[in-house]
């Protein structure tokens, strides 16, 4: 559902979704990914780089960056 309100522009529910994710699977770093995307479509560039780095920080990696 999370992703679906993200493709739907429904950004405050989606990442609300996505932030319970990241809660229940704080190792998880793709939760805290979507949430570091979903903070950029709405332009909030400080959350989303908090967000990635978090991501970052957990493992998250993306080799064709």
């Amino acid at each position: 559902m999370a992703a679906v309100n993200a493709l739907t522009g429904n950004y405050d529910e989606a990442i609300s979704l996505f932030q319970k994710i990241a809660a229940r699977q704080p190792e998880n770093p793709d939760a805290y990914f979507y949430v570091a995307c979903v903070f950029a479509k709405q332009g909030k560039k400080s959350q989303a780089l908090r967000w990635l780095r978090k991501a970052v920080k957990r493992g998250y990696h993306n080799p064709q960056a």
